[in-house]
């Protein structure tokens, strides 16, 4: 079982990291933890560049926004965040559970973009996305 202190601790330490895939469409995907509302809205806009709306971190374990741009990122590619509250977690079951969820929701925002839907012919790459999201979001939750 994971100690919650663990993420407590670094608390004042944003993370945020960056994967990019070229596979399937090629999207950016950002995991941000120990963030705060400001730090959400200071570094992304929506699509169409509407600012997003500061979201209070205290009622979400996980939340997912896209399609987005990071107003900083060079190579302008369409891109989903994935914001974690750590310190939500019970233990790593938990944050598997929740890591799992966003991630799913990290796949249909950028397949419902391609418009492509989830059926028989559809289910591998959203597994193959599924599985790439999952394992990235696990990495900067690991930090």
């Amino acid at each position: 079982m994971q100690d919650k202190k663990k993420h407590k601790k670094s608390k004042n330490k944003l993370i945020i990291d960056k994967y990019t895939q070229d596979i399937y469409p090629p999207y950016n995907l950002y995991v941000m933890i120990n963030h705060t509302s400001e730090d959400i809205t200071k570094r992304f806009v929506w699509d169409d560049g509407v600012e997003l709306d500061p979201v209070d971190l205290d009622e979400y374990q996980g939340v997912t926004w896209g399609l987005v741009y990071n107003k900083n990122d060079k190579d302008k590619k369409l891109s989903v965040l994935v914001c974690l509250n750590c310190d939500t977690f019970d233990d790593d079951i938990d944050a598997i559970s929740t890591i799992a969820h966003e991630a799913f929701h990290v796949v249909f925002r950028i397949f419902k973009h391609c418009n492509v839907y989830l059926s028989e012919d559809t289910n591998e790459p959203y597994a193959f996305m599924t599985g790439w999201a999952t394992k990235n979001i696990w990495k900067t939750y690991k930090k």
